[in-house]
C-alpha cells in the first residue's frame, strides 16, 4: 500500500502524512497476523501547518488508505469525511458550536443511523484561548462520543509556545499522534498546475511557466491562499479562459495565453481586492 501512496500524484503528499500512512501499514500487518479480532482504537490526530495545507486533499488520502483497511477503522454514513470549523465564543456567551456539531454529524450520517469516518475540526480560533470552559466542555463532548470517529484537530504552527499548550490540553481529553505538515513550495505548485492543465491537453512554454510561478507566489502570500486547491482554481479558469474564448490548434500555452493570469493581472487584483473587502467586514 506504501508504494501506492507514494507513485503518481501522491508525490506532492507531505512527508509526515506518509510517515503516518506507513505507521498504520505496520499497524494493519501486525494486527493481521497477531491479533486479528482485536479492536483498533487509532488515536486521534493533532495537525499543525503553514498556510496552504490543502487539508481537504489530505484528508482524501488518509481516508483512501483506511477505507482500504477496514480492520483498522469502520466508515459508515453518506460521507466518509467533513470538515468543521469550531467558532470561537466568549465564555459569557452561551456555546452553540456543540449542538451546531451534533448537527453536522448528523447529516454527514444522512439516512443511516449514526456516523463512521474522519471529523477535522479546525480549531484556530482558540489558539489563545484553549483553556476556557467552552473549549474543554467540546473537548470532553468529542472524548466522550468520539469512539466511532477519527478526530483531526487542525490549527496553524506559527507560534511554537501555543501550539504546545494547545497540544497539552488537548490530549488531556484524547490520544494523539502529532502531524506536522510544511506547507508546498512554489516549485511543488506549479508542478502540480502543470499536471492540472496537461489533463486537458496543455503544456506550458518557458516563459508561461515563469509568468505563472510569479502568479504563484503571489497567490501564496494571501491571507485566503489555500495551497492546491488555490492553484487546482488557477488551473481551471486558465482551461475555461482558453478554449472559451477561441480555437485552438494546440494545446501549447505561450505567455500571450496565460498574460490574463499575470502577476498585473486583473485576475490577480480582484483577488487582492476581495481579500482587502473580507478584512474590511472583519473576516
Amino acid at each position: 500500500m506504501k508504494k501506492q501512496i507514494m507513485e503518481g500524484n501522491s508525490k506532492r503528499y507531505p512527508s509526515a502524512y506518509l510517515s503516518l500512512i506507513e505507521k498504520w501499514d505496520q499497524l494493519n500487518s501486525n494486527l493481521e497476523a497477531e491479533s486479528p479480532n482485536a479492536p483498533v482504537f487509532l488515536p486521534d490526530i493533532f495537525l499543525t501547518s503553514g498556510s496552504g495545507r490543502g487539508n481537504t486533499m489530505l484528508l482524501h488520502l488518509l481516508t483512501d488508505y483506511l477505507m482500504a483497511h477496514p480492520n483498522l477503522m469502520k466508515f459508515y454514513g453518506d460521507v466518509p469525511f467533513f470538515e468543521f470549523y469550531l467558532n470561537y465564543c466568549e465564555p459569557k456567551n452561551y456555546f452553540d458550536e456543540i449542538p451546531r456539531f451534533i448537527r453536522e454529524v448528523t447529516n454527514a450520517a444522512g439516512f443511516r443511523n449514526e456516523f463512521k469516518g474522519l471529523i477535522l475540526v479546525e480549531i484556530s480560533e482558540w489558539m489563545d484561548h484553549c483553556t476556557e470552559k467552552h473549549f474543554i466542555n467540546f473537548l470532553e463532548y468529542l472524548s466522550d462520543n468520539s469512539d466511532n470517529w477519527l478526530i483531526v484537530l487542525s490549527m496553524p504552527d506559527r507560534d511554537s509556545e501555543k501550539v504546545e499548550r494547545m497540544r497539552s490540553v488537548v490530549s488531556a481529553f484524547l490520544r494523539l499522534e502529532i502531524v506536522n505538515v510544511e506547507p508546498p513550495t512554489d516549485i511543488e505548485l506549479i508542478a502540480f498546475l502543470k499536471e492540472q492543465l496537461a489533463l486537458y491537453g496543455m503544456t506550458l512554454s518557458s516563459e508561461a511557466e515563469n509568468i505563472l510561478i510569479e502568479t504563484t507566489r503571489i497567490l501564496m502570500q494571501h491571507e485566503f491562499y489555500d495551497g492546491y486547491k488555490t492553484v487546482r482554481n488557477l488551473g481551471r479558469d486558465i482551461v475555461y479562459s482558453v478554449y472559451s474564448n477561441r480555437r485552438k490548434r494546440s494545446g501549447y500555452l505561450t505567455s500571450r495565453d496565460v498574460a490574463a493570469f499575470g502577476p498585473g493581472s486583473e485576475y490577480i487584483s480582484q483577488i487582492v481586492s476581495k481579500q482587502q473587502q473580507f478584512k474590511h467586514i472583519g473576516f
